[in-house]
């Protein structure tokens, strides 16, 4: 009885040594990539608001990611203990950055932005867009909410710190379209027309077929286009250059305009027609049900466009307000895209360098040798006390 428990026990423990190992890879696989998305999330963030906004910003991201960075290099040599504390590590300093961000970023800008525009929303006495702001306000209040749970959690829960930091960012964003939109709503019919017909021809430049016909044309020109018969439509469409509709717009789909079946034409020309008669006696409902099947992101094309309009009605001297393009900013953030400071606020499109990806350059793998020592140029270094030459890179493990 007692030879079979002894046999047991080094059953147990001969199992255990791989059944750990294994738990320790899944372990460390499954945080590596939680916290790879963390920075992800926080990346866009710093890109868009931080340089200015917080102190000392590439030093706090940088050890960040050179952590970050460690842990995978751990894991792929199989040190899993290790890998599991360096990203342990990095969520220690992402705690501050996050908390920092949220605090004197997000939540400040979101009050900003919704006290800025209640004024002239609450004004003009719609109703939809005073829901919007009343949305906004509560959307700000439960980031705020996210930001204290997170404070209070326990100051071991890195992971868990994060997620609620990260989510009151979502909250915050959230509430700033809420105000965006309440912008769009409360405006009169005549701005909301420049809007619309301000989506319709930028999407056009950018390759959709649709409304290409009533883009940019008057009343009257729009009247005899809509009694224009499908042959004259044909004609006149065959006589403009080819464009390429955007994916997921036009009637046929992606695909050169020629891919375009004759049926799904005769369908866009019909929902042409019904946009233009909706936006001309002021159903923007019905237009924008119709537009979004054809007009890709549509929604943060209609704020993207708000804001142009708004602004250059500002420059023009007809609306009163405040700096309605500086808001353009906080829209591209709101949908998680880097803004252009040059590109975006004329293009729409989204810019590319972000500040991780200027970072990137400066982290090295832990004791990476410079160039010079793999060239044999260890005699340039230090050194040693026994008069022996060292390599510049050697046992060096700080972020350069």
């Amino acid at each position: 009885m007692r030879a079979k428990a002894i046999w047991g026990l080094l059953m147990l423990f001969g199992s255990a040594a791989p059944l750990f190992s294994y738990s320790d890879q899944t372990t460390s696989e499954r945080i590596l990539g939680e916290n790879r998305e963390f920075i992800e999330f926080m990346n866009i963030c710093v890109t868009n608001f931080g340089k200015d906004r917080i102190d000392e910003l590439g030093d706090k991201f940088l050890k960040i990611y050179q952590f970050h960075f460690n842990g995978q290099v751990c894991y792929l040599q199989s040190d899993y203990k290790n890998a599991f504390r360096n990203v342990r590590l990095s969520q220690e300093k992402n705690v501050l950055l996050s908390s920092e961000v949220i605090r004197k970023v997000y939540l400040e800008d979101a009050k900003v932005l919704l006290d800025k525009l209640a004024p002239e929303i609450i004004k003009s006495k719609n109703a939809r867009a005073r829901l919007y702001l009343t949305l906004g306000y509560r959307d700000r209040a439960v980031g705020r909410n996210y930001e204290v749970v997170s404070d209070a959690s326990n100051p071991k829960l890195y992971s868990y710190k994060i997620f609620r930091y990260l989510e009151g960012i979502k909250m915050a964003r959230r509430a700033k379209r809420y105000g965006l939109l309440a912008l769009y709503e409360s405006r009169d019919d005549a701005t909301k027309r420049m809007i619309f017909n301000n989506i319709l021809e930028e999407d056009n430049k950018s390759g959709n077929m649709f409304y290409r016909r009533f883009a940019g044309k008057a009343d009257k020109e729009i009247h005899e286009e809509i009694n224009n018969s499908y042959e004259k439509i044909v004609e006149w469409e065959s006589a403009q250059p080819k464009l390429r509709p955007e994916k997921g717009g036009g009637g046929g789909g992606s695909g050169e305009e020629e891919s375009e079946s004759k049926v799904d034409r005769r369908v866009r020309y019909r929902k042409e027609k019904m946009t233009a008669k909706s936006i001309m006696y002021a159903e923007f409902d019905k237009a924008e049900s119709v537009m979004r099947e054809y007009i890709k992101d549509f929604n943060f094309k209609l704020i993207f466009s708000t804001i142009k309009v708004m602004a250059q009605m500002r420059a023009s001297g007809t609306v009163e307000g405040p700096d309605y393009s500086g808001y353009l900013l906080h829209h591209f953030d709101n949908y998680s895209r880097i803004f252009d400071h040059q590109n975006s606020p004329t293009t729409g499109e989204e810019g590319k360098k972000t500040l991780l990806e200027e970072l990137t350059p400066q982290v090295r793998v832990i004791g990476d040798i410079p160039r010079e020592g793999a060239e044999g140029k260890a005699e340039d270094g230090a050194k040693g006390a026994d008069g022996s030459a060292k390599a510049k890179g050697e046992g060096d493990t700080s972020a350069k």
